[in-house]
């Protein structure tokens, strides 16, 4: 493949270290262009900080004289676009005829009212907020339409929720190398990380766990969540305000300490809630599960389920107490299903790398084949 260049548009400071899947996946990409490509230019600076989206944009419009991208890929943020800057230089790009890439990955403000916890009051103030949210999401929607030769989504049929003709659907994205031996442990582990909500599951995990566990210690879970939301969790669910022997709450951002945790478990756990939402979205901890070669228990959420099944790397169970705890018991008991899925999920892992998923957008946006 010749070597191309690429110019890449994220809303998220690079230079930082990553807390959540949202700010390490544009992390990951630039690492993936970098290995495709010796000639990666890329702009930083988070969506509301105007002093940062303004430099960037000066910066592309400097580079823009002498150096002309054979295409551009943009990580948008998870809100609308908040300065005229930058919507100018994505025109700028297309009156060039560079191709854009751009991957769309958060449709909250379409589906608000389905992920939404139970409870959540909003103020006047808040309902008008997001609906001035709701027409700026539209009109940059416009804008992606018109100037981009590509929209990626998360999944296929998250695409389907959007009248876009040049819509596809990257790999997740996986990061190679992480081969830690399975663990010998004598009652067998379990991880979760993400929210410490309903509408992520933690109120099933635990209701599971605790049939697991309802006639001795048969699994330990591990929950990985943020202090103050388990905190706000546990003025709700005051049951496990207490020492539990199956349960074990950790508060780790991604790094050394989560990673080793990681490799001191059997398997890992994604209990989301079914809803339409869940259905179409991707899970960024099922691709940092796969990561580590992790056998995953889940709950039926489409995408989910169609990921998990097709490779064959987990079980996946109705979204409900008894059911889930039956899966939860399947994959405990079983040391022989978990072996064979970590066999497995070496080639799942293999086709769902990082530089994969950006040697697809150059291959898309060029017509080239990275491979060559």
């Amino acid at each position: 493949m010749k070597d191309k260049k690429i110019l890449y548009i994220t809303f998220t400071n690079l230079n930082a270290t990553a807390s959540t899947g949202s700010e390490l996946r544009p992390q990951k990409m630039l690492t993936a262009f970098q290995e495709n490509s010796s000639d990666v230019r890329y702009l930083t600076g988070v969506q509301n900080d105007y002093r940062a989206r303004k430099k960037a944009y000066k910066t592309a419009i400097t580079w823009l004289k002498d150096w002309k991208p054979d295409l551009c890929y943009i990580e948008p943020p998870s809100g609308p676009l908040f300065f005229p800057c930058d919507r100018r230089l994505i025109r700028k790009l297309y009156a060039l005829h560079v191709p854009i890439g751009l991957f769309y990955r958060d449709a909250y403000w379409r589906f608000s009212k389905l992920i939404e916890d139970p409870g959540d009051h909003k103020s006047l103030l808040a309902a008008l907020k997001n609906r001035l949210i709701y027409f700026m999401q539209k009109r940059d929607l416009r804008l992606y339409y018109k100037c981009c030769k590509q929209i990626y989504f998360p999944t296929a049929l998250m695409s389907s929720y959007f009248d876009c003709a040049q819509a596809d659907a990257l790999p997740p994205g996986c990061t190679c190398g992480i081969n830690v031996p399975a663990p010998h442990n004598s009652v067998p582990e379990a991880i979760y990380v993400g929210g410490a909500t309903e509408r992520y599951g933690m109120p099933l995990l635990l209701s599971a766990g605790q049939i697991v566990n309802q006639e001795g210690l048969k699994l330990i879970i591990h929950a990985v969540c943020q202090e103050q939301a388990w905190k706000t969790f546990l003025e709700t669910h005051p049951q496990y305000d207490c020492p539990i022997p199956w349960l074990e709450v950790h508060h780790l951002n991604a790094g050394e300490r989560l990673d080793r945790l990681y490799g001191e478990c059997d398997f890992a756990v994604i209990p989301l809630v079914k809803n339409t939402y869940h259905d179409f979205a991707f899970p960024v901890k099922l691709a940092e599960y796969l990561s580590h070669l992790l056998p995953v228990v889940s709950t039926d959420c489409t995408e989910t389920r169609a990921f998990i099944e097709q490779y064959e790397i987990g079980l996946v169970a109705e979204a409900s107490p008894l059911p889930f705890a039956a899966a939860l018991s399947q994959m405990a008991e079983n040391e022989q299903l978990r072996a064979d899925i970590r066999l497995r999920s070496i080639s799942a892992r293999e086709n769902n790398l990082w530089v994969k998923r950006a040697s697809k957008v150059i291959r898309d946006l060029t017509g080239d084949d990275c491979t060559d």
